[in-house]
C-alpha cells in the first residue's frame, strides 16, 4: 500500500488535517508533543479502513486516496455516507465491500495492515476485536476457511508466540540478533471449545470447523507426545447445560535428542496449509482453545537453558513489531506502529529502520508503507523531511500536521533534541551543566571583570572540567570578541 493523500475532519483533535504523500517511502514517521494527534492519526486511519470494510462510516468526515495493490483507491466519508472509487471509477458500495471478503483475490485493500499500540488503546482494541469476530465466523465456512486476515494486531503479550513461531518457520535473522539459538521443551496446552458436548460430538477436534479444525488436526497429529485432563462440568456454577467436562490437553514436541523436530513438522504443516504458527494460535486463542504455550531458550553466553520471562522488554517489544511483521507479511502491506521503541536502547533504535527494512523483500518494500509515531530522535535520524510528519497542537488556521524544512538526515542526534523544527530541547546537555555554562558565558563576556569574577571563572572551569589554553579564565581576546558580537548588548 502507498499512500498519497489524508483529510480528517473532526476526529479527536485533528479538526481539519490534510496531508500529502508526494514521494513513496517505505518508512515515514509522525513526531510532536504528547498530544498533538499522532496516535489520533493512526486511529483515524483504522476508523476509515475496517468502517469501509463493515460499510459503517466512521464518526468524522474524510477523504483518503492510496494505492493498494496495483490500483488506486479513494475512499469518501461525508456526513456519514461513504464513496468509493476504483482507478477513477465510483464502485457500489455493497460490492467493494464484498470484495474485500474474497480473501487472496481481494485487490482493494492492502493484503495486510498490521497494527501495534505500545501501550493500551481501547478504542483500538475495540474495532480489531469486532474484525476479529467477523474473520472467525468467516473463516467457518469451507470457501473461506483458507483466508489470511486484513488485519492483525500484535502486542507485547504475544512476544512469547512471535518467538517460537519464528524458531518453527525457520525466520533466523532476529532470533540471532537477540542471541538465542534454538527452543527446548516445547508444550502447548489447548482446551476444547466453548459448546463442545462430549456426548454429541466427536471428541478428537472437538467438532471444530474449517481454519480452526485444521490447526487443531496439526498440533494433535505432529506433536511427539500428548497428554488429556478432564475438568467436570456438570455441577460447576455457570457451566452450559449438558456439558459434562471441559477437556485440557497438554502437546509436546521434540525431545531430549531432537528437540525441535516436532516443532518443525507442525510448521510444514501449517505452511502447506497456508497458515503459520503465530496466525494459527492467535485464531485458536480467539475461539478460547488456545491456553498457553510455554519453552525453554538456549542462546545468550552458554547452553544452560532459561525461561522466556528472562527477555527484557526491549527484546519483547522487537519480537511484537519485527518478528510479527516478518511472520504476517504479505506482498502489499500498511503497518501502523504507535511508539514500538518505547523500551529500545539507543544501538537498537538506531538500528531499528533496518530492522523493519529488512523484514520485507525487495519487492514488499516497493509497494508497502510503514507509518509509526516516536519519541525518539534517534529514529527519524536517517530520514528525509518527506518521511517526517509533524505534528501541531489544535490552533485556528494552523495544519495539524506539516513536514520539517530541513532533512532530519546528517543533522545528528544533538541537533534533532535541540532543533525547534524537531523536538525542541533547550539543551542536550543537562539542566545543571548547561546553568554553569549560561553562568560562565554571562561573566566571560564582561568588559571588565573583577576580582570575584575571576575566581568564579576558575570556579566554572572546574567544576565543568574544562582545561583551554589558553583558556577562558584568561580572558582570551579573540574568543571575548566573538562573544560580544553575538551579544551586543552585554
Amino acid at each position: 500500500m502507498r499512500l498519497e493523500r489524508l483529510r480528517i475532519k473532526g476526529y479527536k483533535n485533528l479538526r481539519d488535517c490534510n496531508i500529502e504523500f508526494h514521494q513513496p517511502y517505505l518508512l515515514n514517521a509522525v513526531i510532536g508533543n504528547n498530544g498533538s494527534g499522532k496516535s489520533n492519526l493512526m486511529e483515524a486511519i483504522l476508523h476509515i479502513l475496517i468502517g469501509v470494510y463493515f460499510k459503517k462510516p466512521p464518526p468524522f468526515d474524510f477523504s483518503f486516496d492510496f494505492e493498494a495493490q496495483g490500483r488506486h483507491i479513494a475512499l469518501t466519508g461525508a456526513k456519514r455516507k461513504l464513496s468509493v472509487f476504483v482507478d477513477n471509477e465510483r464502485k457500489p458500495l455493497d460490492f467493494f465491500a464484498e470484495r474485500l471478503r474474497d480473501g487472496a483475490a481481494q485487490v482493494y485493500f492492502p493484503e495486510l495492515t498490521l497494527v501495534y499500540y505500545s501501550g493500551e488503546c481501547q478504542r483500538v482494541s475495540r474495532l480489531m476485536a469486532t474484525y476479529r469476530r467477523h474473520f472467525e465466523r468467516l473463516t467457518r465456512k469451507p470457501d473461506s476457511d483458507r483466508h489470511r486476515p486484513l488485519f492483525v494486531q500484535s502486542s507485547n503479550a504475544q512476544a512469547q508466540v512471535i518467538l517460537l513461531a519464528l524458531f518453527a518457520h525457520s525466520h533466523r535473522g532476529l532470533t540471532e540478533r537477540l542471541g538465542l539459538r534454538k527452543v527446548v521443551d516445547v508444550s502447548l496446552v489447548l482446551r476444547s471449545p466453548s459448546g463442545f458436548d462430549p456426548e454429541k460430538h466427536e471428541p478428537k477436534l472437538w467438532n471444530t470447523v474449517g481454519a480452526v479444525r485444521r490447526a487443531v488436526a496439526a498440533i494433535d497429529e505432529t506433536a511427539t507426545s500428548a497428554e488429556s485432563r478432564r475438568l467436570d462440568r456438570r455441577d460447576a456454577p455457570g457451566s452450559e447445560s449438558g456439558l459434562a467436562y471441559t477437556e485440557h490437553r497438554t502437546y509436546r514436541f521434540g525431545d531430549e535428542v531432537h528437540a525441535d523436530k516436532g516443532l518443525d513438522r507442525l510448521a510444514e504443516r501449517l505452511t502447506k496449509g497456508g497458515d503459520n504458527l503465530y496466525l494459527a494460535l492467535e485464531h485458536l486463542r480467539a475461539r478460547g482453545i488456545f491456553a498457553s504455550v510455554s519453552f525453554r531458550l538456549i542462546g545468550r553466553a552458554d547452553d544452560k537453558p532459561f525461561e522466556f520471562d528472562q527477555l527484557s522488554e526491549g527484546e519483547k517489544q522487537l519480537l511484537a513489531v519485527v518478528g510479527a511483521l516478518q511472520l504476517t507479511n504479505r506482498p502489499d502491506n500498511l503497518v501502523l506502529l504507535d511508539e514500538p521503541d518505547t523500551h529500545l536502547n539507543p544501538l537498537w533504535s538506531w538500528d531499528y529502520p533496518s530492522m523493519l527494512t529488512e523484514a520485507l523483500d525487495v519487492e514488499q518494500r516497493r509497494r508497502s508503507t510503514v507509518l509509526m509515531a516516536t519519541h525518539t530522535p534517534i529514529m527519524i535520524s536517517g530520514m528525509t523531511s518527506d518521511q517526517v510528519l509533524l505534528a501541531h497542537p489544535p490552533s485556528d488556521g494552523a495544519p495539524a500536521f506539516t513536514r520539517p524544512r530541513r532533512h532530519p538526515r546528517g543533522q545528528g542526534i544533538a541537533n534533532l533534541l535541540c532543533s525547534s523544527e524537531f523536538f525542541g530541547l533547550p539543551s542536550s546537555l543537562d539542566k545543571e551543566t548547561q546553568r554553569l555554562l549560561d553562568e560562565r558565558l554571562a561573566i566571560s563576556v564582561k568588559r571588565e571583570l573583577t576580582e570575584e569574577d575571576r575566581e568564579r571563572l576558575k570556579e566554572l572551569n572546574t567544576q565543568l572540567e574544562i582545561f583551554l589554553s589558553p583558556g577562558i579564565s584568561e580572558r582570551d581576546p579573540n574568543y571575548v570578541a566573538f562573544l560580544r558580537q553575538r551579544h551586543p548588548t552585554v
